[in-house]
């Protein structure tokens, strides 16, 4: 069967309440954006229980995560903010295991800024 999927970044809400409005639509699959209203996964705040809990919430619902959202702009031309970037995406590879997905999907991004 073929697997029909949706990114979650098009449900902006908590953990638990994006996995059911994403079930409820049918889809069987997700690829993962880090970021839920009561989860902080941001920069520096990502660990392995929050990974967990984020898998086993999407599997509760029948939602594996096929692939992880990294999608930033790794050749910033601020090289401080550049190196921000490639860090947080760095942490999040650090960390897809326990999400349950060995894929993160990035770009390349751009030099303009605007």
């Amino acid at each position: 069967m073929m697997q029909v999927g949706i990114f979650t970044g098009y449900f902006p809400y908590a953990l638990e309440e994006t996995a059911k409005k994403i079930r409820a639509l049918d889809f069987n699959t997700v690829q993962l954006d880090m970021h839920f209203k009561d989860v902080d996964v941001s920069a520096g705040q990502i660990t392995r229980d929050k990974c967990v809990r984020i898998r086993e919430t999407f599997r509760d619902h029948n939602l594996p995560i096929s692939c992880i959202s990294g999608y930033t702009n790794i050749i910033h031309p601020d090289k401080a903010e550049r190196e921000r970037r490639v860090g947080y995406l760095k942490e999040i590879i650090r960390h897809a295991q326990y999400l349950g997905s060995p894929y993160v999907i990035s770009e390349t991004g751009t030099f303009n800024t605007e």
